[in-house]
């Protein structure tokens, strides 16, 4: 599977495999082929990925970063990239491709790639890695603006695994008023409550509601 895998990667469009890491990681998001390998390769074990998918443009990224290898380190990393990219595997191409093109016409192309990287190497987990798969995908279709994807991106690496599933399931209705979950989620910025002024009094609600961040958030993660 990898071997056909790798001779339908041979030429991987307009990603030149001599470009710098951050620029490859965010120009395979416009790659079809890319996107396809990436699909299928979620359940092939992330040693023989290493081992076999040397040629593939997507563990070539990782190669150019010289961080191949049987380290923990690498595992985890190669199985969170590849987490990543699958969940831009339905996202139409003329978005991905649009998406792109607004980072390089706007000199982003560089920084987005970068921020991206340090955002997967501190996923802790590939769940994690999924989210901000998720996370991409809505900014891309809904043509969020790059610098608040980036920014939640971030809150979804600062986040709790347990405070995302909790995020990710609960009804806008149905927040809680208080508990762990809740005050994280409100210390960055998922949730906030709500303040109303009273004549000279501003009292702050019990009740929190989605920050305008949440919002994009839980669309993006019921999506």
């Amino acid at each position: 599977y990898l071997a056909a895998m790798s001779r339908a990667s041979d030429c991987p469009g307009e990603v030149s495999p001599h470009a710098a890491p951050e620029q490859q990681i965010v120009e395979h998001i416009a790659a079809s082929d890319v996107l396809d390998v990436a699909a299928g390769l979620a359940e092939v074990p992330v040693d023989h990925l290493i081992e076999q998918g040397r040629e593939l443009p997507l563990i070539g990224t990782l190669v150019s970063l010289g961080r191949i290898g049987y380290h923990v380190r690498d595992y985890l990393f190669t199985r969170k990239l590849v987490t990543f990219y699958r969940q831009l595997a339905t996202t139409p191409e003329r978005q991905r491709i649009a998406f792109v093109q607004r980072l390089r016409d706007d000199g982003d192309l560089n920084r987005a790639g970068e921020s991206l990287l340090e955002v997967l190497d501190k996923a802790t987990t590939a769940e994690k890695a999924h989210f901000v798969g998720q996370l991409y995908s809505y900014c891309i279709v809904s043509e969020v603006r790059w610098a608040d994807c980036e920014r939640m991106s971030e809150m979804i690496t600062m986040a709790y695994l347990d405070d995302l599933r909790y995020f990710q399931r609960v009804r806008r209705d149905g927040i809680g008023e208080t508990g762990d979950e809740v005050e994280h989620l409100l210390a960055l910025g998922y949730l906030v409550r709500e303040k109303k002024r009273f004549g000279n009094r501003i009292i702050e609600q019990v009740q929190p509601t989605l920050s305008t961040y949440g919002e994009h958030l839980s669309s993006a993660f019921a999506s």
